[in-house]
């Protein structure tokens, strides 16, 4: 998606794309002011780099909400990978995401960049190596409820966090991982 104007799609569904960078769906670093996706299905992308399903771009603001993101698979972020974006999931469901290297489900790695889960369920994701479920690498994150579970990784079954800020708030169910250095939180 590349365009000036702000871009709102609902409905529809996105399957099985493949890529370099964001099998599914990428946002272009361009001059938009925002995107909205709301009610869509977005499955099955692959990437050989980042962001099986999903990799906005840009430091724009960016909301996913009541969509389904699963089955991604990438080198890191196997359903989703952000730099410096600023992109909100609200009432998602992301769902067994894999990635060779780190966060299964998500990898957050942007300095300035901004990811916030509100009332996400983030379950089912691998990763080779850090986050399970999520990897945070610099920029600014929050988690605002939810639930992160049945994660598995190297170091950090569920959530990895390591430069950056972080905060976790509301009511956020954090449970069920399989990690084989540290469970859990890591960071």
């Amino acid at each position: 998606v590349s365009s000036e104007a702000d871009v709102t799609i609902s409905g529809g569904t996105l399957v099985n794309g493949v890529a370099a960078n964001a099998g599914n769906f990428y946002f272009y670093d361009g001059t938009y002011n925002e995107i909205q996706v709301e009610n869509a299905v977005i499955r099955g992308g692959s990437a050989t780099t980042s962001a099986g399903n999903i990799r906005p771009g840009g430091g724009n603001p960016n909301l996913f909400k009541n969509c389904y993101i699963a089955d991604g698979t990438a080198g890191y972020g196997g359903n989703i990978s952000v730099g410096t974006s600023n992109v909100s999931y609200t009432d998602c469901v992301i769902y067994g995401g894999s990635a060779k290297g780190s966060g299964g489900n998500a990898y957050c790695a942007g300095l300035g960049g901004v990811m916030t889960f509100d009332g996400c369920l983030i379950t089912g994701g691998t990763a080779g190596y850090h986050g399970g479920n999520i990897m945070f690498n610099h920029g600014n994150h929050q988690i605002l409820g939810g639930e992160i579970s049945y994660g598995k990784g190297r170091i950090g079954g569920n959530i990895y966090a390591h430069a950056g800020n972080h905060a976790n708030g509301g009511s956020v169910t954090i449970q069920k991982n399989t990690s084989g250095e540290v469970p859990q939180i890591f960071g």
